[in-house]
């Protein structure tokens, strides 16, 4: 073998807190099949930074904290700033510690450590998972500063027809299931003409500027106006990094500001936009999605570049860039050999029998948005649900809400009565449902309250932080309550809002909202006992900054186009709508199918979701802006 040795090396400059998980397992898997095939075992001791047996190779023993206090100075006081280049004291340390003749192997290696190997001509493999991640399992990317390893790796590498067949395969299937959900009325949304951005972790490695802080979309917003501009007519969608750390609220509130219109969160995963027949473009700072969206035929914008420039066999070697290789090469002591020892006599065991696909997936339990192309809605998987029990499970729970069973219902708060008065309010109230059973709420009221003890089938509370109400609330708000039944969204809310009007066709609900208004001395919230066409005929040219429409549309009587026309002229501009389904498994199929209606009449998706709050019935909702600003 060319080296004296192989040295297994980590990030010396990150904090371990923003490594992620792929280092120490990803040089832990490759140790065996290295020994196997060039028999020889890579130096590797996890937390130290160096293999402390590099002393051996003619290496002085490395102290990490001696390191770290030479790296950081005036001009490099954070990791970010030492991503490009190692200031010369720490440089020139870490130059007697790793002795000439040592190949470093690392799994993410930054940038300045690169630089540092080129200075000193040290050779090193970088690893890295692809960022091409729609394939049946995992390619590893693999960057060298070594013409002879480049030359022994190219043979093995990808080819970017594979990857167009596997695109192709992956597309195939995602119509397959497209055509599935539609039919349930469950596909998540029709994209359109669609401009989505690409959202990224706020600590990624790849969003670092050569300023050496993490770029944001601020930096890019002219760039950002001008593509928008440049699509007329499109909608513009965010889609959340899978492992979002909590930015992603962040970075949308600070696209909607760039380009001073409302951005709504992008509810479908990341391959079904790939595989999408839509007109979608994507944007983004550096995600590897873009990447991958060119191997479907999508438009992309690039705001900064990637992490990891690809290479294909056959092209002029670039610094750089990363050939790919299947996963299962890396557990193949053949591929070792060939690539770092080919004179020496072949390994016993070339590699592993043949491995299942999402083998490296399932061994590192990482699967990004791939798990949910694999897994929803796929007739295996419920099927294996079913077989296993869940079918005895929706027996049991339809004949329990059938016995009008309260089940599934959120632990009840603990209660403060405010007095002696309002605990006879609830004692009356619930002898009056008692006394006349109501068509919904199980034998209790419909709406709960979870902290001031009011009992229910429906936790308010809990329903308002699913809606994530209190995030799209607009200040002193004007809010409509459609079939409001004892208007308890507005008796929650009163403090934060200016005024509250809820109508219900039962006068019984109406008397028990009134009372409860009355016992907690209440003043904003109105409430009247009138129909859905008495209300229109009474309140015409009447707005509202939020309409609630929970669960009523199909009993209205409107189709789901003039629902949208009426609902879209109760709304000022800029206004939102909360709009909740039925039933979606009986009477209210076709719920997420006809949100068209109310896309075609003008609002924007803010937010979307489904919520089973009682633990029996799965309803869906969303949070419509109408076009304009508030």
């Amino acid at each position: 073998m060319k080296w004296n040795c192989i040295a297994c090396v980590e990030d010396l400059v990150r904090p371990a807190e923003l490594l992620g998980a792929f280092p120490v397992p990803l040089l832990t898997l490759v140790g065996e099949p290295i020994r196997q095939g060039v028999r020889q075992a890579p130096l590797f001791e996890p937390g130290a930074g160096l293999p402390t047996r590099l002393v051996e190779y003619g290496g002085q023993r490395f102290d990490w904290a001696e390191f770290t206090r030479l790296a950081y100075d005036e001009e490099h006081s954070s990791w970010e700033q030492l991503n490009f280049s190692l200031p010369e004291p720490a440089g020139a340390y870490l130059r007697t510690c790793i002795a000439p003749g040592t190949l470093l192997l690392a799994v993410e290696m930054p940038v300045w450590f690169k630089a540092w190997c080129n200075e000193y001509a040290i050779d090193y493999l970088d690893l890295r998972i692809s960022p091409l991640r729609f394939a049946r399992d995992f390619y590893v990317a693999i960057d060298t500063n070594c013409a002879a390893l480049y030359e022994r790796i190219e043979p093995q590498g990808v080819l970017p027809e594979e990857v167009a067949l596997e695109a192709t395969a992956m597309s195939a299937s995602a119509l397959k299931q497209r055509w599935e959900l539609d039919r349930r009325g469950t596909y998540a949304q029709d994209l359109g003409d669609t401009l989505i951005f690409i959202g990224q972790t706020s600590f990624d490695a790849a969003i670092i500027g050569s300023s050496g802080r993490h770029l944001r979309c601020e930096d890019f917003t002219e760039r950002l106006r001008a593509i928008v501009r440049s699509r007329p007519g499109y909608r513009v969608l965010y889609k959340p990094h899978p492992y979002d750390d909590g930015f992603a609220a962040q970075e949308l509130q600070s696209l909607a500001s760039i380009i001073d219109r409302p951005i709504a969160p992008c509810p479908n995963n990341s391959y079904q936009v790939l595989c999408s027949t839509s007109n979608v473009e994507l944007i983004a700072i550096s995600s590897g999605v873009l990447q991958e969206a060119e191997f479907f035929g999508k438009t992309v914008h690039w705001l900064h570049e990637p992490l990891v420039p690809l290479a294909w066999p056959g092209e002029r070697a670039r610094s750089g860039h990363y050939l790919q290789v299947h996963f299962q090469e890396l557990l193949a002591p053949s591929f070792w050999h060939r690539i770092l020892d080919p004179e020496q006599a072949a390994p016993r065991i070339p590699r592993l029998p043949a491995l299942a696909p999402d083998h490296g997936r399932e061994l590192l339990d990482t699967w990004w948005d791939y798990s949910k192309f694999k897994l929803w809605q796929r007739n295996f998987w419920i099927e294996a649900f079913e077989r296993s029990g869940g079918g005895l499970l929706r027996q049991r729970v339809a004949a329990l809400e059938a016995a009008d069973t309260p089940i599934g219902q959120a632990p009840q708060a603990p209660v403060e009565v405010a007095d002696e008065r309002w605990s006879r309010c609830l004692h009356e109230i619930q002898a009056r449902i008692k006394a006349q059973p109501q068509q919904f709420g199980r034998g209790e009221l419909y709406q709960a309250h979870e902290a001031w003890g009011v009992p229910g089938q429906r936790p308010t509370l809990q329903r308002i932080e699913a809606y994530q109400l209190q995030a799209w609330l607009p200040a002193h708000a004007r809010v409509l309550d459609i079939g409001c039944n004892i208007g308890m969204f507005g008796l929650a809310l009163s403090t934060r809002i200016h005024s509250y009007y809820g109508f219900d066709n039962n006068p019984l609900l109406i008397d028990v909202a009134r009372q409860i208004a009355s016992v907690r001395e209440i003043g904003n919230c109105h409430f009247e006992c009138e129909s859905f066409e008495d209300f229109s005929l009474h309140n015409q040219g009447r707005t509202f900054d939020m309409v609630l429409s929970f669960a009523v549309h199909v009993w209205i009587g409107m189709t789901p186009g003039d629902y949208a026309r009426t609902l879209y002229g109760l709304l000022r501009p800029g206004g939102l709508l909360v709009l909740e389904s039925n039933r979606l498994d009986t009477n209210d199929k076709d719920f997420f199918r006809n949100v068209r209606y109310f896309l075609d009449e003008g609002f924007d998706v803010r937010f979307c979701g489904r919520l089973k709050d009682d633990g029996i019935i799965e309803r869906g909702f969303y949070v419509l802006a109408k076009e304009g600003p508030c």
